[in-house]
This record gives C-alpha cells, sequence and structure tokens, in this order.
C-alpha cells in the first residue's frame, strides 16, 4: 500500500486490524531492514519506495510546549500499490 501525507510518501505492506477504528493507520519500527527467516528483503529508509514513516511527519508543526512534532496526529491516505 501507500501512504501519503501533504510531506511525503511512503509503500508498506498493510495488515487490517479489527481492534481499531478503521480510519487509524499504525506505522512500526523497523520495517525497511531484511528478514532472513521471513526471506524479506532490506528496503533503502529514504526511498520513496522504502517505508520510512518519518518521511511522512513535517516539522513544520510542533507542540507549543515541548517543540516537538507529533506523528499521532497526522492525516494520511492509503491507497493500493504494486507489490512490494
Amino acid at each position: 500500500m501507500a501512504i501519503e501525507t501533504p510531506t511525503g510518501r511512503v509503500r508498506a505492506i498493510a495488515r487490517f486490524n479489527a481492534s481499531l477504528d478503521a480510519r487509524v493507520v499504525v506505522g512500526q519500527h523497523g520495517w525497511w531492514q531484511s528478514c532472513d527467516t521471513q526471506n524479506a528483503p532490506a528496503y533503502d529508509p529514504f526511498s520513496a519506495d522504502g517505508p520510512n514513516f518519518n518521511l511522512l511527519i513535517s516539522g513544520a508543526i510542533v507542540d507549543p510546549v515541548s517543540g516537538t512534532v507529533s506523528p499521532r496526529s497526522y492525516l494520511c491516505e492509503i491507497t493500493p500499490s504494486p507489490e512490494i
């Protein structure tokens, strides 16, 4: 699938989780790394074909108290993507 925000676009593998609201997307750390036991290849984390969720988050809007970005409140669009 493709995940797109106004800041960027990445590709990732999706799995539906019925316990989450259908409008929620959760990204897990480490999906660009290879896994020999699952025959999963590595991806360049800074490539448009890689799944680096940090590329989707802008530093333009920050928390006024801490000065940090909030990756838990970004809007995104999910679309089917060619197989990875």
